[in-house]
């Protein structure tokens, strides 16, 4: 089953706090220039529960702060509050003809680096097994610092027997 930001929390024990923390995580990732203020006022949010938020997302380093915004009121600075797209990447592995490729995402689903192997066309399974893991190695230690590593993924065309 396929999620999103909508349906994630369905059906499972969460507090309302990880769906608001969730929410604006995702708000964060998908616009630009965002303050809390503005966070606050499209989600609906009240501004000590978004503070609290943010603090959170800081603190686990899946956001940081930018530049303080230019304000024409007085009071508090607005800061713009920028998400992290490199806190998290995966590894995707798929085939295209006789040629495996590889590619190591961020969370933004910007593409870090990439690597691919052509097989020859007599390469067994423990040939195409040697490329897949040389590949994955390479895409490995290239992964950026401070990044996790939270999956692997593979798409293979075709009809596979098992």
């Amino acid at each position: 089953m396929l999620f999103s930001i909508n349906t994630i929390h369905e059906g499972s024990n969460y507090r309302i706090k990880d769906r608001e923390k969730a929410l604006v995580f995702h708000r964060l990732c998908i616009s630009e220039n965002n303050t809390r203020k503005m966070i606050g006022e499209d989600l609906g949010l009240r501004p000590i529960s978004v503070s609290k938020i943010i603090k959170e997302l800081i603190e686990d380093e899946l956001i940081f702060e930018g530049d303080s915004k230019e304000r024409s009121s007085k009071g508090r600075p607005e800061i713009q509050l920028i998400p992290n797209f490199c806190c998290f990447s995966a590894i995707s592995i798929y085939v295209v003809s006789r040629e495996i490729k590889g590619a190591l995402v961020n969370l933004n689903g910007e593409i870090l680096e990439s690597q691919s192997k052509l097989l020859p066309k007599e390469a067994d399974n423990l040939v195409i097994i040697k490329e897949i893991q040389s590949i994955l190695k390479y895409l490995a230690d290239k992964l950026p610092e401070k990044s996790q590593l939270i999956g692997i993924g593979t798409s293979l065309p075709g009809t596979v027997n098992g």
